[in-house]
């Protein structure tokens, strides 16, 4: 298998856990996530990156949604 490294959005990782808890967040461990993910494209898991990153948002003309979802 060929290496690769995973990377997960916390934010977007614990908005999936919630909906496939029914509005719990369902409890994963990251590292098996991360291999399982991997492992369904055939591909082995070098290393995960876990880390937490702000909604987009246009550098200089933002939308209204976009200003809403920096503020949250």
């Amino acid at each position: 298998m060929e290496n690769t490294y995973v990377y997960l959005d916390e934010g977007y990782l614990s908005r999936i856990a919630e909906h496939f808890g029914y509005g719990k967040n369902k409890k994963y461990c990251v590292k098996q996530f991360a291999n399982t993910l991997a492992k369904s494209q055939g591909l082995w898991c070098k290393k995960a990156f876990f880390y937490t990153a702000s909604p987009y948002q246009h550098p200089t003309n933002p939308t209204q949604d976009e200003l809403g979802r920096v503020q949250r």
